[in-house]
């Protein structure tokens, strides 16, 4: 069930890549699936939409990351959690700071709006709606 959902932000490429912008959006959802499971629901959504290969810095149609599962601190091979560069990203921590800014980040006492304060990302992020 969707609980909330960001504003959409168009978005540069991270990292300098010479691509077409995205479109970005934060949605907090609540699950009764474990996360493992709702790893797969989302490689499934993503299948259904046409992308079919994961990694590497190509162009793709959608990229479902999970950022945060609860409050739990998941690192396996498949799934780490939070999601390792979201602190990095400001078209993460944007959106993110819009539907809970105070939320603290799990395994430390850190608010989403602190760790946006501080990121040094400056690539452009560009709420649309």
């Amino acid at each position: 069930m969707v609980i909330k959902k960001s504003s959409l932000y168009e978005t540069k490429p991270w990292g300098g890549l010479i691509q077409p912008y995205y479109i970005n959006q934060i949605i907090e959802v609540r699950s009764n699936l474990p996360p493992m499971t709702f790893l797969k629901f989302t490689k499934k959504i993503e299948r259904k939409m046409g992308r079919f290969k994961k990694g590497g810095s190509n162009s793709r149609i959608i990229d479902i990351d999970i950022i945060f599962y609860d409050r739990k601190l998941i690192k396996c091979r498949e799934l780490t959690v939070p999601h390792l560069s979201f602190h990095k990203r400001l078209f993460v921590l944007q959106p993110m700071a819009e539907i809970n800014s105070r939320m603290k980040i799990p395994g430390t006492t850190t608010r989403i709006y602190k760790v946006l304060n501080m990121s040094s990302d400056t690539t452009s992020v560009e709420k649309l709606i």
